[in-house]
């Protein structure tokens, strides 16, 4: 009787050599006699490093799939997309810029009423929503009326009056009148899809131009409206409409809800950074008002059979309801939507100056030719600078957002509650660059909110209340009744950074000098900084002694800078940098965010 000597399989090996190591083994085990030479020239050694070389790209095609499963581990983008969109993410590209007080302009004669001189009001135009301005590359759309011709409660123009021109007597002849508007920038762009006869639930249609920051509009060729969700359950949408009473109850917009049984929701690719439409799964003819669907609807006819199996309804058809929206069919959708943004359309004051189109509506009747000589002074500019856009979320932006998302809920309860909600806001309304939530120290029921963006240069910079405001209309559903949320803008603090080192001999000092400096500022870059975090002066110490041909640090410091340095201009507060240094920690005060503004200008380094 022959008897194999059993050995115990050790189940460690998880690369070529280990693999190798555990096959030559098991050979030598159980084919001693039959197999002789194992070595890497050999017969035997071929087919074991064969086997090993299968195992470790098995092995190591295990480990991958298994780290693609964690957002902190995954680097595919598509399986991070799709850990962000069931993490509840709404995913988004580059955003547009914002400019509150965008002017306009025209030039209208003088005329005397009850004694004074004063524009002529019924030349005064309505400058219409969507009339488009630019700085001669990037388009801004306005989004509201202008009725330069408006006036307030004592009977006064509400816009800016200012005498252009005088008579030889020093009469005025013309007056320029301006008011200012909205704009966000973008090129707005209308596109239409033939959809056919056949039933397709859950029908996508891509729309052609990238970075789209908002769907305006969806309307089929019968007139329907299809109204943006952000889940196809979601039947009611709601919309404001201006308070006609806004001048004695003190608000402005009403909110009304809409049932929306036409309606889709978007679906943002990182990747070739273009939107998709996803419309409803239900048919148009089989249209039902209840909530849950009657299941006697959707049951298999048994017309003269008489078996049947065990389960009668057909699950498919449960998706074909009005709770999931009406699919588009046999119709013509007309898609206007809006593409464009970036931090390069965070555009500087008094540079939006060309009016690219506009459309002027005249209420009062005027002849003609008045008409063209008041469109012809038409002129526009940007009283202050336009903010908050920003580049689409990198894959380490959407990395960093997925563990909140993923806790978060359609409610804010707690402060990553909060911030999550923050990053999740639609780019057509700007966006937060940083934010941090935190406790008010005086009342614990309130939550203070900090937030940061930036300017055109990729520098941080205040918010502008446009977008604190839309902030505030975005967190207002999701918070508890009883929070109380107190947005505030992130104190920046520019600091720079002056070091000595000691470079080992021999080498050359100006290249060792120029890699230290180097290193600081990828420490101190805006991905590694965030609001309320300190800087730690043992991390920076430790990058510098990276650098080959750093013998030796003798000595490290931090400066304070703020107003005009030079050319450069640092927005941050005066710092007091001795005040807050504790236990090896730069650590700014509640609500402050550090910025290493101009890294070739604020690092100072010197060798010895």
């Amino acid at each position: 009787m022959n008897t194999q000597q059993i050995v115990p399989r050790r189940y460690l090996a998880k690369d070529f050599d280990a693999y190798r190591a555990e096959m030559s083994e098991h050979a030598r085990i159980y084919f001693g006699d039959r197999i002789k030479d194992i070595s890497e020239s050999g017969l035997g050694g071929l087919v074991i490093d064969t086997c090993a070389m299968v195992g470790d790209s098995l092995s190591f095609y295990l480990d991958h799939q298994y780290n693609e499963l964690d957002a902190s581990t995954a680097v595919e983008a598509k399986n991070i997309q799709r850990l962000a969109r069931a993490a509840g993410v709404k995913l988004s590209g580059a955003s547009p810029a914002f400019v509150s007080d965008q002017r306009f302009f025209v030039k209208v004669p003088a005329i005397r009423s009850n004694g004074t001189w004063v524009p002529d009001v019924s030349l005064l135009p309505i400058v219409q929503a969507g009339s488009v301005v630019s700085d001669g590359t990037i388009e801004f759309v306005l989004l509201e009326d202008i009725n330069l011709a408006a006036v307030d409660v004592t009977g006064a123009l509400v816009a800016s009056v200012k005498i252009m021109d005088r008579a030889a007597d020093g009469t005025p002849r013309t007056f320029s009148v301006s008011s200012v508007g909205p704009c966000t920038s973008g090129r707005t762009i209308e596109e239409a899809f033939s959809i056919g006869n056949s039933f397709v639930p859950f029908r996508r249609i891509t729309l052609s131009q990238r970075d789209v920051t908002q769907v305006i509009s969806v309307v089929d060729s019968l007139g329907n409206v299809y109204y943006e969700v952000n889940a196809l359950t979601h039947d009611t949408v709601y919309r404001a409409r201006r308070n006609p009473t806004a001048q004695h109850d003190g608000v402005e917009l009403i909110i009304d809800p809409i049932p929306a049984p036409y309606r889709f929701t978007t679906d943002y690719d990182q990747q070739l950074r273009q939107v998709t439409l996803v419309f409803g799964g239900g048919s148009a003819t089989t249209l039902e008002d209840d909530a849950v669907p009657d299941p006697t609807t959707f049951a298999i006819p048994f017309r003269g059979r008489r078996t049947f199996d065990r389960i009668s309804i057909t699950p498919q058809r449960l998706l074909q309801t009005r709770t999931l929206g009406v699919a588009a069919t046999n119709v013509q959708l007309i898609v206007t939507y809006r593409s464009g943004g970036g931090l390069s359309h965070n555009i500087p004051a008094q540079r939006l100056g060309s009016v690219r189109s506009a459309t002027l509506r005249f209420p009062n009747a005027a002849s003609p030719s008045l008409i063209a000589a008041v469109k012809a002074t038409l002129a526009t500019s940007n009283d202050s600078d336009a903010r908050g856009g920003d580049d689409p979320l990198s894959l380490d932006d959407i990395r960093t957002v997925i563990p909140a998302a993923r806790s978060a809920q359609e409610r804010i309860v707690t402060r990553d509650d909060l911030v999550a909600r923050v990053y999740s806001m639609s780019t057509e309304f700007g966006r937060v660059f940083r934010a941090a939530a935190s406790t008010d120290p005086v009342n614990p029921t309130s939550s203070q909110l900090y937030i940061v963006s930036r300017d055109a240069d990729g520098h941080l910079a205040t918010s502008p209340d446009a977008l604190k405001r839309n902030l505030v209309v975005w967190l207002n559903p999701y918070r508890l009744i009883a929070d109380a949320i107190d947005i505030r803008d992130a104190q920046i603090i520019n600091v720079g950074v002056s070091f000595e080192i000691v470079v080992t001999a021999g080498l050359n000092k100006t290249l060792v000098l120029s890699r230290a400096a180097t290193a600081i500022a990828q420490q101190l870059s805006q991905a590694k900084l965030a609001i309320d975090q300190s800087i730690s002066i043992d991390s920076l110490k430790n990058a510098i002694f990276s650098i080959t041909g750093v013998a030796a640090i003798s000595s490290l410091a931090f400066t304070s800078l703020s107003g005009a340095v030079g050319t450069r201009q640092y927005p941050g507060q005066v710092f007091d940098v001795n005040a807050q240094l504790h236990n090896g920690f730069l650590v700014p005060p509640r609500g402050g965010i550090f910025e290493l503004r101009y890294s070739d200008f604020d690092i100072a380094g010197r060798t010895l």
